[in-house]
């Protein structure tokens, strides 16, 4: 089935054969490179070079599926090591003698230790990449009379912008991997985060009376009746209801003689019994008013029996015995009895009364087996019960009398590697609040909830789960309350303080200790159990309130409150604001006099301490960005889920790149917003926490309604910028001081194309204005928030703003602009940069960095932004593009090497386990890492400390294993592959890309170009193969075959470059063509994979060495410290 593809540069549309999914082909109308959606991406093609080490590309075009292989090795797996080479020369150098870039460069001279035959020279036919003519696609889109574009197409249009906030998915579930009780019961005290219910229809169901209980002198002793069988008291015989009531059952009704006593344990008196029935019964139920009592007559028997005690005579029999298995009989209500079964899904029976007729059944749901969770509201409106949703559990409360659902409660996330388990709930007496006792792992919590809203209102954290620190008997009562609502009982035994959070008092076990047998008659007296020789007494127990008192009093010198120490607030969506286009001017690309003024940014006040951020809550944490100025902020956001790629422009991944790994996010694609999302299971939403980087501390969390990724923040930090996770490409501003919303608006929903629509990348220049940037490189300024459009550049790339807001700067693929932002005047026009890949000003703002491709190599210059002039370019290892200034002498490239920019060569290398935030207020080098299982937002200083002391009046000199007009020998050793003509094919495309860097091949060099592959036997393994339109099922024995390919420059001391992939015939997906055999189908598409990786690279004109590569040292950077 052809494959409809779209070219991004020109628009030109074509439609290719399925079996080139995953290629990279050229467009016929503009030359520009095609990726077809669909297969495993070849790493480092001509677009190799954009973007982080992540996988590329739609998933591939399914055939067929292999169950059961243990390692995903389907395509090519592949570690870098230096750079490949993609389009360089171009510039750096900024304390040395300054020139004014030319067209035709000159190379960067000899330099001391390089091997014999490489020193380095001009390529043959020196000359800028744009001394020919390319051609270029007109714009498509709803702007008003864009201008076409009037020069070449810019290689690299769309990219860029990348710079301004830290994208990572690192933080996820990474501290709970060995279930550590410490960090759970840590990450539990975090205040919860709940949205309100979607829908909720519950009422506030207060008792018909409240219990009045006056205490007597002498205690409430009732005893009960044996009976004339002369048996053992039993939990059967002992009933209360299960709603608040004064009221108890007694007795048993073995024998007509035997009398099942009714007392009102709040005076202390005797108000009926039930007599003559001559049966044992089982599962009891008195109504609240103790008018009914209704129970199983005989442990077999599935009808349930139900007696008038004020009339003193039966009323009905319930035939219940066709449903299924009992659990438990109710009457949470005077007409109403409630049978709880639990065959299949279980259900909860609903009957009237007095004439027994069932009104309907409450399906329970799966995964629900928990015998305590259901809860009666006080006035036997409602019940709630326990049911599981997808993986995780909610309470669904339902009205009695009709059945229907009234309102839905969910769980709080939290990152414990788990969801929480409902162990038990409680109305209060009054009816205004639900709790709830969860679990964890090892801790608990209480949650309690307002009926009248459904609103999350209290959280309580217990270190160990409350069944177990209770030592309550088996099926105990999870929850009770007490009448005002100021504790709580849990597992019949522990003393919950709700104003503490925390449990002061266990009641003594008794000598009898049954479920179900101890309630809160008021606050200081609860019903509890003894044993006089066969008999069973009730008694009303008086808690000891002074030894309470002094066990809170204890317990308060150590607690912890349970207050946030920062507010948090709940916002909707900004109002969206159509985007007005009049007068729009339109910037060209044209020469310009050089106008240029540093723009220093303000300068910073930030701690040395490193800042805790937040995860527990809820979600992931995706973006992180930091403004500047004298109160400087970290904005971080949390989403929860997690994508398979991310969804923000970081570094330079390109277009194409971002609207394939947005499209492995797509949750619904039929949805009304379009949105993208990885979650199978419910609404995913975000948070930005607002963090005050002058105390390292958090200042506020704002709790977002929907999902979203942060692309900027302003310089201030008082407002923030989010991207809506929409296909539309909506951008909504907050203010970061409390969170409000100020408006929303579709920068490029006018225009017309997807290309044109998507949105690759915002931020935020002050709080007044905004630049965005598509796929193809249309850059809007805009004013806010009357989302008034200013100015437009077409074809641009790599846009960055200036320290201090006052330029933007950008590539149209030939030269560099600097354009005043409050003239909408180019200020400054610097010519053939090469195909400029990073640009980062000094903070100071009197200079400029950029990182140019050019003829696969790439180089480094920098700008002086007072004259205008730049120094000469030198050559540097490249892995993603980044650019930080650090000091005046360096530049971190990559975010790994520190480049000496008066020696034109890397210094060290620095390693992290962690993310890196590109931005910085202070000149130092931001970054995530972990500390304790969590994570911290920390700056170093680079280089600092030893290392600056290490690099101190040492003299350092590029090294290279290999330079244009140098020579290598070439050695390719692909038998493992079996084919004469692939490594023809592979010898004839390696000699072509040495010529192209001006590298001869010449027999006996001491460097050798090496490319080799090398096949392992692994073990035998049993798989199944479902097909999927092409064969039926197989299940067949493969005997699994890995294949390692390396590329690389060999040399004395090694080289600074090598690529390393990998195929195996374990696969989970190939294509199949018809009437293929399937071992040949998989042996097939084994080699394919294997030879697509020595086809996917480009060679570099410069091989370093080692050190030159890396430096003459490497530290590696963590948490638990600031940088110094």
């Amino acid at each position: 089935m052809p494959i409809p593809v779209e070219c991004l540069s020109c628009g030109k549309r074509y439609k290719v054969r399925d079996d080139m999914a995953g290629d990279t082909i050229p467009c016929k109308d503009c030359g520009d490179d095609i990726t077809v959606p669909g297969g495993r991406r070849r790493s480092g093609g001509s677009k190799g070079r954009k973007g982080k080490s992540k996988s590329e590309g739609n998933p591939a075009l399914v055939i067929g599926g292999i169950v059961g292989a243990v390692v995903v090795v389907g395509g090519i797996v592949m570690f870098v090591m230096g750079r490949p080479a993609a389009p360089p020369p171009g510039g750096f150098a900024p304390n040395g003698t300054p020139s004014t870039i030319a067209s035709n460069p000159s190379p960067p001279p000899a330099m001391p230790g390089t091997p014999p035959g490489t020193a380095p020279a001009a390529p043959a036919n020196p000359g800028s990449r744009f001394d020919q003519t390319v051609v270029g696609g007109k714009p498509s889109g709803g702007v008003p009379n864009a201008p076409a574009n009037s020069g070449p197409k810019n290689p690299s249009a769309g990219i860029g912008l990348g710079n301004v906030v830290g994208v990572t998915k690192h933080w996820r579930n990474s501290a709970m991997g060995q279930r550590d009780a410490t960090i759970e019961f840590k990450t539990l005290q975090e205040s919860p985060d709940q949205l309100p219910p979607d829908f909720w229809a519950v009422e506030v169901d207060a008792p018909p009376a409240p219990v009045v209980f006056e205490p007597k002198k002498k205690a409430i002793r009732v005893k009960v009746p044996i009976g004339l069988g002369g048996r053992n008291t039993t939990t059967e015989d002992i009933v209360f209801p299960v709603v608040p009531s004064p009221f108890v059952a007694v007795g048993t009704n073995a024998t007509k003689k035997d009398a099942r006593e009714i007392w009102n344990l709040a005076t202390g008196t005797k108000v009926g019994e039930i007599t003559g029935l001559s049966v044992e019964t089982f599962d009891g139920a008195l109504s609240p008013d103790a008018k009914y009592y209704a129970a199983r007559a005989g442990r077999n028997d599935k009808n349930v029996s139900v007696y008038d005690i004020e009339e003193k005579k039966p009323v009905c029999e319930l035939e219940v015995g066709a449903i299924g298995s009992f659990v438990d009989v109710a009457m949470p209500k005077p007409n109403l009895v409630v049978v709880t079964t639990s065959f299949g899904s279980g259900a909860t029976h609903v009957y009237e009364l007095p004439s027994g007729t069932k009104l309907h059944a409450i399906e329970n749901g799966w995964g629900t087996s928990n015998r305590t969770a259901p809860a009666f509201s006080p006035g036997g409106r409602y019940v709630a019960m326990a049911r599981r949703e997808r993986s995780s559990e909610e309470i669904w409360i339902n009205e009695l009398e009709t059945g229907q659902n009234a309102g839905k409660l969910s769980l709080p996330s939290y990152d414990i590697g788990w969801g929480l388990s409902i162990d038990g709930m409680a109305f209060s007496h009054d009816g205004k609040e639900l709790a709830a006792t969860v679990n964890g792992w090892s801790c608990s919590k209480i949650l309690i909830w307002n009926v009248a809203d459904g609103s999350l209102v209290d959280h309580m954290t217990f270190p160990k789960k409350l069944r177990d620190t209770s030592e309550g008997v088996r099926d105990a009562n999870p929850l009770t309350w007490f009448p005002s609502g100021k504790r709580l009982l849990a597992f019949e035994r522990s003393i919950v303080d709700r104003e503490m959070g925390t449990v002061i008092w266990q009641i003594p076990k008794g000598s009898v200790d049954w479920p179900g047998k101890r309630w809160a008659l008021d606050d200081s007296h609860i019903t509890v159990l003894d044993v006089a020789g066969k008999s069973g007494i009730v008694l009303v127990y008086e808690l000891p309130e002074d030894r309470i008192k002094q066990s809170a009093e204890r317990l308060a010198k150590t607690a912890t409150t349970r207050k946030d120490p920062y507010p948090n607030v709940l916002v909707e969506q900004p109002a969206v604001v159509p985007p007005d286009f009049s007068g729009l001017k339109f910037i060209t690309p044209k020469e310009a006099t050089w106008s240029v003024k540093p723009d220093a940014a303000p300068a910073a006040n930030t701690s040395t301490r490193p800042v805790n951020l937040t995860t527990g809550g809820g979600g992931t944490i995706r973006e992180v960005a930091i403004s500047k100025g004298d109160s400087p902020r970290a904005i971080a956001l949390r989403s929860t889920g997690s994508d398979p790629f991310g969804r923000v422009a970081s570094g330079n991944i390109s277009p194409t790149q971002l609207k394939q790994f947005r499209w492995h996010s797509v949750q619904n694609k039929e949805d009304d917003e379009n949105s993208f999302s990885s979650d199978s299971g419910g609404k995913r939403r975000s948070w930005v926490d607002v963090y005050d980087l002058k105390t390292g501390q958090k200042a506020l969390e704002i709790r977002m309604k929907t999902d979203g990724d942060l692309m900027g923040v302003s310089p201030d930090g008082s407002r923030f910028l989010v991207w809506a996770a929409t296909k539309s490409g909506r951008l909504d501003l907050y203010s970061a001081d409390d969170g409000k919303p100020v408006m929303g608006w579709n920068p490029y929903a006018s225009e017309t194309g997807e290309n044109n629509q998507t949105l690759v990348s915002a931020t935020l220049i002050d709080n007044e204005r905004a630049v965005t940037m598509n796929a193809t490189g249309r850059v809007i300024v805009w004013k806010l928030p009357e989302a008034k459009a200013l100015y437009a550049i077409e074809n641009a790339s790599q846009p960055t703003l200036s320290p201090n807001g006052k330029y933007l700067g950008y590539s149209d693929g030939q030269a560099y602009y600097l354009l005043d932002l409050a003239t909408g005047e180019t200020s400054g026009r610097i010519a053939d940069v090469g195909d400029v890949n990073a640009a980062a000003f000094h903070l100071d703002g009197t200079r400029l960095a950029l990182l140019s491709a050019h003829k696969g190599a790439y180089y480094l210059f920098a700008i002086n932004l007072t004259s205008g002039q730049a120094s000469p370019p030198f050559p540097v290892p490249v892995l993603s593009g980044f650019l930080h200034w650090c000091g005046d002498r360096y530049v971190l490239l990559d975010n790994q090497k520190l480049v000496d920019v008066e020696q034109r060569v890397v210094a060290w290398t620095y390693e992290l386990t962690g993310d890196h935030i590109p931005s910085s207020p202070d000149g130092r080098h931001w970054f995530m890492a972990e500390s304790g299982g969590k994570p911290q937002l920390i700056a170093a200083k680079l280089p600092g400390g030893s290392v600056e002391g290490q690099l101190a009046g040492v003299t350092l000199q590029p090294e290279f294993v290999l330079t244009p007009n140098g020579k290598c020998s070439l050695n390719i050793q692909l038998g493992p592959l079996g084919d004469q003509a692939f490594a023809a094919e592979i010898d004839k495309l390696m000699r072509e890309q040495l010529a192209k860097n001006s590298i001869t091949i010449e027999a006996g060099q001491p460097v050798t170009l090496s490319l080799t592959a090398t096949e392992t036997a692994g073990q035998t393994v049993e798989r199944r193969y479902i097909g999927f339109g092409v064969g039926g099922n197989e299940t067949f024995q493969l005997q699994t075959k890995s294949m390692q390919c390396r590329a690389t420059f060999d040399a004395v001391g090694g080289s600074g470059w090598e690529r390393v992939g990998g195929a195996s015939n374990d696969l989970h997906f190939l294509r199949r063509e018809r009437d293929e055999p399937l071992q040949q189908a998989i042996q097939r598409t084994y080699i394919d994979n294997a030879k697509g990786f020595f086809r996917s690279f480009t060679l570099p004109p410069y091989v370093f060495t080692p050190k030159s590569a890396n430096g003459i040292g490497t530290t590696k950077l963590g948490g638990g410290a600031a940088g110094s």
